[in-house]
């Protein structure tokens, strides 16, 4: 063994020191992972190591171009177009290349050249972060997935996989077919992997929990390439960083197994109310939270919105019951509040999400807030925005299968999470927006905890890049997440070629 490893340094030191990337991936393929190249792929890369003045990122691409034919398109060359984002501000960034993933070995091949030429990339599932970079990225590599867009239901309809590429409109068409649902966000353009990965408020949760607590496996690409399925029983720390720890510390995960279960009809949708109405409206979302462990087919949140069909500043609520029952007895003091619209009805998940959905594509930013729903919290809540619940009911469900990385125990709810969902028109204005959110959200984290209602916990789909996500979990689990990624990252890849999105 001893002289078989002395002869591969004598024969191959010299080219791993002396040579380029290519000249290196062509005299040892396997060392970077692809073993046997063809003969046109050796001549294209031959050809591509012969040109000089290339950057790091166009050698990248390039050879991307190589190895997957069809599937990449590079900025600044005819035809290539830009896909969309949520945000007016991520849509701004542009990379260097775009990789059309179609595949777990594409996407793993995308992560063996990013280290080989030491060029960044990111990963866009649906593109809902707010912030520019959050699933895009200017002049590196952006890993398009939605081309991985599977849907199929198990024989016994109780695992739903389903691909990143998807939204959940996409999730929900297929399976209302079926009269199947999983635990998924409630946004008909929202992707899969975003919201999965950092948590995922669904009308669900009452019952099973958020989506991340309600995924039975993984498919990951880790960060030397390989590709593994990550389960309560297969790589188990790695299972308990991906509920709730994002992906960008760990891997790119290339295919959800969802818990499925049988959901047909339910009731739901939006009302709104005369701002006037504001207090009762409150007033009936806190005892909603505090009561919800009653009743764990119900859902509901609270908005403050602007909208000039209504005549300005409107209230509304969402309240959705996981059956097809209209105005069911926990939805009784908010039914007493008169409202301007009701736009409930009974119908099934996709048509709701539809009818949430948010197309504006404005500039766009979120900031995150969670305070305790005591006594008191209904003041606070009329000095607020959105507003969503964490009841005990939920709490209870994030524990099961050994729990997620959020770090939210029932000694900590019930809670309340503000989401503060801001959108304007124009770039002069981004500075004088972006200082008034984090004044607001300032003067309402002071006011709960002066008011003995503070809390840590900082949802991470709702925040906004600078706050401080992976503290909000604890220490305890924050240091747990540190120790899983240097496992499965021990160089660091990701922390150095995958920017934009939280990181540990």
């Amino acid at each position: 063994m001893y002289y078989d490893s002395m002869l591969w340094l004598l024969v191959f030191l010299p080219i791993l020191v002396a040579s380029t990337p290519l000249s290196r991936l062509l005299s040892v393929p396997e060392l970077y992972g692809f073993g046997n190249l063809s003969i046109a792929e050796n001549a294209q890369i031959a050809q591509l190591a012969s040109q000089t003045g290339l950057g790091e990122c166009q050698l990248a691409c390039r050879l991307l171009s190589i190895l997957n034919p069809g599937h990449v398109a590079i900025a600044g060359t005819a035809g290539y177009t830009s896909i969309p984002y949520w945000s007016v501000q991520q849509s701004e960034v542009m990379p260097a290349c775009r990789v059309d993933a179609s595949s777990t070995g594409t996407i793993s091949g995308v992560v063996k050249i990013s280290r080989l030429t030491n060029c960044a990339f990111n990963v866009k599932s649906g593109g809902h972060a707010a912030f520019a970079g959050g699933s895009n990225i200017q002049n590196g590599i952006l890993v398009n997935l939605a081309p991985l867009n599977q849907i199929s239901l198990s024989e016994d309809r109780t695992t739903a996989s389903v691909g990143p590429g998807n939204t959940w409109y996409d999730v929900y068409r297929v399976l209302d077919g079926k009269n199947v649902s999983v635990v998924g966000g409630r946004e008909a353009g929202v992707g899969v992997g975003g919201l999965t990965l950092g948590g995922g408020i669904s009308y669900f949760s009452g019952r099973y929990g958020w989506a991340c607590d309600n995924v039975k496996n993984y498919e990951v690409v880790l960060a030397n390439g390989s590709i593994v399925d990550v389960s309560l029983t297969s790589h188990s720390d790695l299972y308990f960083a991906l509920r709730g720890g994002g992906g960008s510390n760990f891997g790119i995960v290339t295919r959800f197994d969802f818990a499925s279960f049988d959901q047909g009809f339910l009731w739901g949708g939006s009302r709104f109310y005369n701002i006037a109405q504001n207090v009762s409206l409150i007033n009936s979302f806190y005892n909603f939270v505090n009561n919800a462990p009653t009743d764990h087919f119900a859902h509901n949140y609270i908005a403050f919105i602007y909208t000039a069909a209504l005549g300005g500043y409107v209230g509304v609520s969402g309240p959705v019951y996981g059956k097809p029952e209209p105005n069911p007895p926990i939805f009784a003091e908010l039914n007493a509040v008169p409202s301007l619209l009701d736009a409930t009805s009974i119908t099934n998940m996709s048509t709701l999400a539809v009818e949430l959905n948010q197309t504006s594509y404005q500039r766009q930013m979120f900031r995150a807030l969670s305070f305790k729903n005591g006594p008191g919290a209904a003041d606070l809540m009329t000095k607020i925005l959105n507003i969503f619940p964490i009841s005990l009911n939920i709490i209870e469900q994030m524990q099961k299968n050994g729990g997620n990385a959020l770090g939210i125990t029932t000694a900590d709810g019930p809670l309340v999470i503000q989401n503060m969902d801001w959108g304007w028109d124009n770039e002069a204005d981004d500075a004088i927006v972006i200082s008034t959110m984090q004044r607001f959200q300032d003067r309402c984290n002071a006011t709960a905890i002066a008011m003995g209602l503070g809390s840590q916990f900082v949802y991470m789909n709702y925040a906004s890049l600078d706050e401080l996500v992976f503290k909000s979990y604890g220490t305890e689990n924050q240091a747990k997440l540190k120790a899983v990624k240097k496992k499965y990252d021990p160089e660091n890849i990701f922390g150095r070629l995958w920017p934009g999105y939280f990181k540990l």
